[in-house]
């Protein structure tokens, strides 16, 4: 039985909404332990890079094993972030307000560049995390929609419902 509910959002997606390194996922999780072990291989491999070091020599290989540590940690954790943040300047329209209208037909997206109709078919799979919704037409494309635009306490529980009972294809929906 198709309920005939639907949800209207307006937002402005903000970098954070995309990626951010401090949320707890399991992309991240994964970013940490390798930050750790490559520290921690940095660390334990200093004796083959320094055998006999005095203190002068000490203190230089310290400091150079702490730069490749900082440097293992920009590379994993704020890469993702710098590109994220360049796809935002580079493409002004990502960060642009817009409306979007789900129902038991699909998506209606409106923006001051845009507006399209978008069936439940076009999307290959619909993913939902702590953040935000990601309605994905391929691989690298999606439309983003952060969870903390649905601001109305059932919003999330009817977008869920739409997505549950309209969208045919792969979904990841949170239980909460």
């Amino acid at each position: 039985m198709e309920t005939r509910s639907e949800l209207t959002v307006e937002f402005t997606l903000q970098p954070s909404d995309v990626y951010d390194p401090f949320l707890w996922s399991r992309r991240n999780l994964a970013r940490w332990i390798m930050t750790l072990f490559a520290c921690f291989v940095i660390y334990d491999s200093r004796r083959f890079w320094f055998p006999a070091a005095s203190g002068a020599a000490t203190e230089s290989a310290l400091l150079l094993l702490s730069s490749l540590g900082v440097l293992a940690l920009v590379v994993l954790f704020f890469v993702p972030w710098l590109r994220v943040r360049s796809m935002f300047r580079k493409f002004p329209v990502i960060g642009k307000p817009r409306r979007i209208s789900f129902s038991s037909e699909g998506m209606h997206l409106e923006s001051e560049d845009a507006q399209g109709d978008y069936k439940w078919s076009l999307f290959g799979r619909i993913v939902e995390t702590p953040k935000f919704f990601v309605f994905m037409q391929t691989a690298y494309s999606g439309t983003y929609v952060p969870r903390r635009c649905l601001s109305k306490p059932d919003a999330i529980l009817i977008l869920r419902q739409l997505i549950r009972e309209n969208f045919k294809g792969e979904r990841t929906l949170r239980r909460d």
